[in-house]
């Protein structure tokens, strides 16, 4: 009997100490605010032409001397500006993605996080968010899991849907 009241309170210390071990860090206050420099800080993409080139590029640049720096530049831009205020292209981006029977939901304000399946039935996740800028809003898109071809022709189709909208550059 009293073997297996040692191993009881054994048990307990164990489940004490696990409850209060010092090497787990206390989890952060959840915010539902994210300030507009932190959202900027996790932007996918450079924000100038010059960031867009690869360092590999640079270095072959004698002999190639037919190609100037534009046709050099990475292709990857997923983002636009667009000549509405947040609430109406956050409205705009709801109905978009609506129309086009995609899967979305909000964690946090303006962030969107859209989940469809792709042509070969695999799962394909991608954010969208949306902040105002000086020239209007800013929408970025960014894949999160899945086919980046299957992202790159979503993202087009929706660009297309917002194209009375884009601001040029």
């Amino acid at each position: 009997m009293k073997r297996a009241e040692r191993a009881m309170e054994e048990d307990e210390d164990e489940t004490d100490a696990k409850e209060t071990c010092s090497s787990q860090v206390a989890a952060a206050p959840a915010s539902s605010h994210i300030c507009d420099e932190a959202m900027r800080a996790f932007l996918s993409q450079p924000t100038s032409l010059d960031d867009m080139l690869v360092s590999s590029q640079l270095l072959n640049t004698q002999s190639s001397s037919a190609q100037n720096v534009m046709q050099k530049v990475v292709r990857r831009m997923t983002r636009f500006n667009v000549n509405l205020t947040i609430t109406e292209a956050v409205d705009e981006l709801e109905a978009t993605l609506s129309h086009l029977n995609l899967e979305w939901k909000t964690n946090f304000p303006n962030v969107f996080t859209i989940t469809t399946t792709d042509r070969r039935k695999n799962v394909l996740v991608f954010k969208a968010n949306v902040m105002e800028v000086d020239e209007g809003t800013f929408l970025d898109f960014r894949l999160s899991k899945g086919c980046g071809l299957e992202f790159k022709r979503l993202f087009v189709t929706i660009r297309m849907m917002f194209k009375e909208m884009i601001i040029k550059n």
